[in-house]
């Protein structure tokens, strides 16, 4: 006779276990998903770009923050793979483009003069 707490532990068990065979299969799926678009005839459509602009925050007097574009690199195009996870060492386009909302936090430090 098995006990709650048993019962408990093995279900627990075989949650991880599918869940990890589960992220193999994406992962292995998303890699020949990859490398079939980079051997296609049209290598070209595993990869794609993402226009990035940079927003700094600078932080002000009173714990406020002021928000304003780069003025020296305003824009960058970023290369980016069409994928879930990151392959040939480029990151994934969803997540470049969840990281083009971000800003770049600048701490302004004053200038003591003699």
């Amino acid at each position: 006779m098995i006990t709650p707490k048993q019962l408990l532990a093995l279900t627990v068990k075989w949650l991880l276990i599918s869940a990890i065979v589960i992220f193999c299969a994406l992962f292995i799926g998303d890699e020949l998903s990859f490398l079939y678009k980079t051997h296609s005839s049209n290598p070209a459509g595993a990869f794609g770009s993402v226009d990035m602009q940079r927003v700094l925050a600078i932080e002000l007097k009173g714990g406020k923050v002021e928000y304003t574009l780069d003025r020296q690199q305003p824009e960058q195009i970023v290369k980016c793979v069409h994928s879930v996870f990151p392959h040939a060492g480029v990151n994934p386009c969803w997540y470049l483009l969840r990281q083009n909302r971000q800003a770049v936090p600048l701490l302004i430090l004053p200038t003591f003069s003699r």
